[in-house]
């Protein structure tokens, strides 16, 4: 049962700003990491470590007829969600959540394939995905860290 004090919100939270009048119909944050494993003479692990930390955003939108698509190497900015901080050795301190009254802008690097679908009975719909390494802040700054506000 959830908890009665908790507010619960419809619609999305996280989702990119500057594309002019995408309707966004789903945004889905997730974050993850390289996996280093030190095993011992007899196979078992006796270590792990996680680096390369990064947050990747899958979003789909419907959009006018004369709208872009964001392409593959542009950057965009992100709000709505938490970041933690990660330091160059995979230490990790905060946490990754939806945050509506967040203020704070990330700028993330459009990869994979963005799309546009068509069809006679639908609208025309979009979907592209996103990534921002949280070492560094990549693509920011070389000299940015992931919670800075400054991107």
């Amino acid at each position: 049962m959830p908890d009665e004090s908790s507010t619960y919100h419809v619609g999305i939270i996280a989702k990119p700003s500057g594309l002019s009048k995408f309707a966004f119909q789903s945004s889905n944050p997730s974050i993850e990491a390289d996996e280093y494993e030190v095993k011992d003479e007899n196979g078992n692990t006796i270590a792990v470590k996680h680096k390369n930390h990064r947050v990747k955003i899958s979003v789909e939108a419907i959009i006018p007829k004369a709208a872009g698509v964001p392409v593959p190497g542009q950057t965009i900015s992100m709000s709505g969600f938490d970041m933690p901080s990660v330091d160059e050795d995979g230490e990790v301190s905060g946490s990754f959540g939806v945050n509506e009254s967040s203020s704070t802008s990330y700028d993330f690097k459009v990869n994979g394939t963005p799309s546009i679908t068509q069809s006679n009975t639908d609208w025309i719909k979009c979907s592209f995905e996103a990534v921002r390494y949280l070492v560094n802040g990549i693509p920011g700054s070389p000299s940015s860290s992931s919670s800075a506000s400054s991107n």
